[in-house]
């Protein structure tokens, strides 16, 4: 057979796997999700005017098909689009804790009842603006890794009818769990492994990108720090008792000539040898090499 026309079902694609999240990523996505769980639950409480409770569960990295199988028979799904992964996303909620919440913006003065509320064109587009809102606080959370822009593109309530991915993919799941005031429930955001991947890399070139930055800043800075530079013309050795008797009009004696190699100092670290001289009625330091050949004792 033609290599040009191989038949395209036999290729097989790659797709990263949990494996390929190494321990630096785990670590890394383990200190957004905090971040981000309180976050999103200053802003519930700000939103809603209720004392509501965000917990990070944590990340796993189950196969598209498991964690799509394994979601209760109705719940809210919210399908996201970011311009920069190859795949749809979802935000998914538990449907008794987005009925409740909806309640409260219609009104309601208790949101924790547990019944199930149908979800029109009205409560759809609540949604849709509720998850709008919480996915602005896990993008802020994500910053600093890179910008992210998802866009709710579509609202679903059986998972069984939302196929972004073929049910091999590996997806990768940030969990976090609402309690307080509503019905317990879970906030879930599915990302496909190899989005969530690639986007994670981004932050070791981030991180050479901050360093880099940092050390040039530091640089510039140190620049403008004033250093002391001295000359060391010779050393003298005295005992103690000539050393307290000191006073105005002592001559001590260097232990070289003047004509003989001084050392200049930079802070308290000799750094060049050379010689003293005179330059337009001033005294000049003329470097030879650098070293600390010269014993400053």
């Amino acid at each position: 057979m033609d290599a040009n026309h191989m038949d395209a079902s036999r290729v097989e694609r790659y797709i990263p796997d949990s494996a390929q999240l190494s321990r630096q990523y785990l670590d890394l996505l383990h200190q957004i999700g905090d971040l981000c769980a309180q976050k999103i639950q200053m802003f519930i409480k700000q939103y809603l005017h209720m004392e509501v409770e965000i917990e990070w569960k944590g990340v796993s990295t189950p196969s598209y098909k498991e964690f799509i199988t394994g979601l209760p028979p109705h719940c809210s799904i919210q399908i996201l689009k970011e311009p920069t992964f190859q795949n749809f996303s979802l935000l998914v909620h538990n449907t008794f804790t987005m009925s409740a919440i909806i309640e409260r913006l219609l009104g309601a003065d208790d949101a924790s009842s547990t019944q199930e509320v149908k979800f029109t064109s009205i409560e759809i587009g609540l949604v849709a603006r509720l998850n709008t809102l919480i996915l602005a606080e896990i993008q802020k959370s994500l910053k600093d890794i890179g910008e992210l822009s998802w866009v709710v593109r579509k609202h679903e309530t059986n998972p069984l009818l939302v196929s972004i991915l073929s049910d091999k993919n590996d997806v990768l799941i940030l969990a976090f769990k609402i309690g307080g005031a509503l019905p317990e429930g879970e906030i879930l955001l599915c990302i496909s492994a190899m989005d969530a991947i690639t986007y994670l890399e981004k932050s070791k070139v981030n991180k050479k990108i901050e360093n880099r930055v940092i050390n040039q800043e530091l640089q510039q800075h140190l620049q403008k720090v004033p250093m002391r530079v001295s000359v060391r013309i010779g050393n003298a050795h005295l005992t103690y008792d000539e050393l307290i008797n000191l006073s105005p009009g002592d001559v001590i004696k260097l232990d070289r000539p003047p004509n003989y190699s001084a050392l200049l100092h930079v802070e308290d670290t000799p750094k060049f040898t050379g010689k003293i001289g005179n330059y337009k009625h001033r005294w000049v330091f003329l470097i030879d090499k650098e070293g600390d050949q010269y014993d400053n004792t």
